[in-house]
């Protein structure tokens, strides 16, 4: 884990103490976190009309407890105030999004015009066990502003899933999303390393370890117990590997007779005989199912699927939607660009299991006055809009979500496309 010390020169303050009581080897260290840099703080802040939210990111060298947290607040009020955030790792991403409280808010309150430091004690230490936390400020009051360095900072703060690996430790919500900026507000957290503390491992990754490929593509991911031993089998990138029972899996693709790569595989029952088949979807319109012998191997044949060619596959859902105990199948696809950069949208594919190996088109079946979306209250009600089939999907799912044994299908889509709930009732529509 990288250290928010390397920030700056040498104003960071280290102190031992001693505990007097047993254990007598016990001590903890005293530290102060921040990465502005005093030398070029002034009067800038950002506009707090147009980020009325603003934010700045932390990563302790190691676990420990936040004691207090002392805030540059300046503006021309010398009476108005903000009020204090402290949101958790929340998944490891640029920025807080789920926005969880760790404190009770604290609204920090000016007393004299200008720049004012504040210090913000916590009546309980924050436990601080993550490998980053998030400061936020928000609710100013007019002439409140929040300083920031005028330093031009590299990226630091680092993210796995943030779609970049470092990302700037400043941001800012306007109405349009969030905004990075290379500057540092001007906060110092005071932190308490007490000795013994340790982050606790939730997870710990043994793909290697359990026999896995770790250069595999990106593809989906599958899960199903193919032989009927109680374990599940994984299927990744083309790759069958069955699951061995003691935390190994061995690759069987090639003795399974898979030889076929693609971009969405999936497990289903094509033939509703009890034993899990492989479904491989492919651009070009070649597809393929494997069907199950049942002695872990599987026979490969051509996908009857009356369809264009899909170009941007995204997600598919199985479900029987139709209750005849055959699995049906649901396709959804991104977008592509045209030759002068237009997004191209596609439609739904809704599938009905043939019974013959295939599937027969049915997505006319999903029409615009089955469309539902969940409202702020909770219930469901249906689209004041007009809504074509043709969407940028990212991933859908088959759910009995009124509980009436019927397969629902939730898509989610991109950008600002609305999502779709389509009911299913029950009578072919």
């Amino acid at each position: 884990m990288k250290s928010a010390l390397t920030q700056l020169p040498t104003t960071l303050c280290l102190i031992i103490v001693s505990f007097l009581f047993p254990p007598a080897n016990s001590f903890a260290v005293i530290d102060t976190l921040r990465h502005y840099n005093p030398a070029t703080v002034g009067t800038s802040s950002l506009n707090t009309t147009t980020y009325p939210s603003q934010y700045a990111c932390f990563e302790p060298p190691a676990p420990g407890y936040i004691k207090s947290i002392i805030i540059t607040l300046g503006g021309a009020s010398g009476t108005g105030s903000a009020t204090l955030h402290i949101y958790s790792q929340e998944g490891g991403i640029a920025y807080p999004m789920l926005e969880h409280d760790l404190i009770t808010p604290v609204i920090i309150n000016k007393t004299m015009a200008g720049n004012q430091k504040i210090t913000v004690n916590l009546s309980t230490p924050l436990l601080a066990d993550n490998n980053l936390f998030f400061i936020k400020v928000s609710n100013f009051s007019s002439g409140v502003t929040l300083i920031m360095d005028q330093t031009t900072h590299a990226p630091f703060c680092s993210s796995s899933v943030a779609g970049y690996p470092d990302y700037y430790v400043a941001w800012g919500k306007a109405s349009s999303g969030m905004v990075q900026f290379s500057n540092a507000f001007v906060i110092d957290v005071l932190m308490d390393y007490t000795e013994g503390l340790t982050s606790p491992q939730y997870f710990q990754d043994i793909t290697a370890a359990a026999g896995i490929n770790t250069n595999l593509s990106n593809n989906c991911v599958a899960w199903a117990d193919i032989n009927n031993d109680g374990y599940l089998d994984l299927m990744v990138a083309g790759k069958l590997y069955k699951n061995m029972g003691n935390s190994t899996f061995t690759d069987i693709t090639a003795s399974a007779g898979i030889n076929t790569s693609s971009w969405i595989s999936t497990f289903m029952d094509m033939n509703n005989d009890g034993k899990d088949d492989i479904l491989f979807l492919n651009g070009g319109g070649v597809h393929f199912i494997y069907i199950n012998n049942g002695n872990e191997t599987f026979t490969k044949n051509a996908l009857n699927l009356t369809t264009p060619a899909f170009v941007s596959l995204s997600t598919v859902s199985v479900g029987d939607f139709n209750n005849d105990s055959y699995p049906d199948l649901f396709v959804g696809q991104l977008w592509t660009n045209d030759a002068q950069g237009n997004e191209i949208y596609y439609l739904h594919n809704l599938y009905v299991n043939d019974k013959n190996l295939g599937f027969i088109d049915t997505a006319s079946l999903i029409m615009p006055d089955s469309l539902y979306w969940k409202t702020l209250s909770g219930t469901a009600s249906p689209s004041p809009y007009t809504v074509g089939r043709t969407r940028a999907v990212r991933g859908a799912q088959f759910v009995d979500y009124n509980n009436d044994g019927q397969q629902d299908l939730y898509v989610s889509n991109y950008r600002n496309q609305p999502d779709e709930l389509w009911k299913n009732n029950g009578n072919g529509t």
